[in-house]
């Protein structure tokens, strides 16, 4: 991870923020928009919004949701995919832990998509026993 660093931002200019839609689309988080206002937005209502870089590249990012005070979710912890597999995740997942536990914030949830069980048990996360995840519905 010689070659990498992670920083937290606050403002992107356009070229960021094509590499973090460019990022979201890879990760299915969004469909193909090419609205990239939405970047600017996501990231000033964010509590931390982090990327992992190699040199000018935006390899990696994530963020936290938080009041600040007593919990905080991570969200959208995504790698570009030619840089999958080589502990960037959990690298980024390893800034963001400590940035929060620094500010007293110890209550860090997350929902991880099917199949990245074994990645966030890595980061040292475990499943909520006896809780489930809801979202509101879609009205048509």
């Amino acid at each position: 991870m010689e070659d990498l660093t992670v920083k937290k931002i606050r403002k992107v200019n356009r070229s960021q923020r094509l590499q973090i839609l460019n990022l979201y689309q890879q990760a299915d988080f969004f469909d193909e928009t090419d609205d990239i206002s939405l970047i600017d937005k996501i990231i000033k209502g964010s509590y931390a919004f982090f990327v992992v870089l190699k040199k000018d590249e935006i390899v990696a990012m994530a963020r936290c949701l938080s009041d600040g005070v007593s919990d905080a979710y991570i969200q959208d912890v995504t790698v570009k995919k030619e840089f999958r597999g080589k502990g960037i995740g959990l690298f980024i997942l390893s800034h963001i832990k400590t940035f929060l536990l620094k500010r007293g914030i110890s209550w860090i949830g997350l929902i991880g998509a099917p199949g990245t069980e074994k990645f966030y048990e890595l980061a040292n996360f475990e499943k909520m026993e006896n809780y489930t995840p809801f979202i509101l519905k879609k009205e048509n």
